[in-house]
């Protein structure tokens, strides 16, 4: 797989558009991704759930999160309930190979869908 780059990310990221779409591509492709492209790709640095690798976050800023649309639609991700906290929480138990490889799909499905609503709202 083709991985989005912390470059590439940021230069889409320069509008609220952009950064959704961005986000929701990421999002699709950690999705999408079959559990050895993924811990390929995480071994290799070139994936990872953080705010390098998140159009919204690049966009918004670490302290601009009350104007994220996904915070707004949502919670703001640091929150336990948020929809980013459950979909990063199972990310890394599977990653650390204590849950389940489709628990962690099901919360990434969640997470891309979300994002694909607020895209197509915006």
């Amino acid at each position: 797989m083709e991985w989005l780059t912390i470059t590439e990310i940021g230069r889409r990221a320069r509008s609220k558009k952009g950064a959704l779409e961005v986000s929701y591509e990421h999002w699709n492709q950690l999705y999408e991704a079959k559990a050895d492209e993924l811990r390929a790709a995480i071994k290799n640095e070139k994936v990872a759930l953080d705010c390098d690798h998140c159009g919204l976050c690049r966009h918004y800023g670490w302290h601009g999160c009350d104007r994220c649309p996904l915070e707004i639609a949502d919670y703001p991700c640091r929150h336990p309930n948020s929809i980013y906290r459950k979909a990063s929480i199972q990310f890394f138990f599977w990653e650390s190979g204590n849950k389940n490889w489709w628990v962690w799909k099901r919360a990434a499905k969640a997470l891309r869908d979300k994002l694909k609503e607020l895209l197509d709202a915006s």
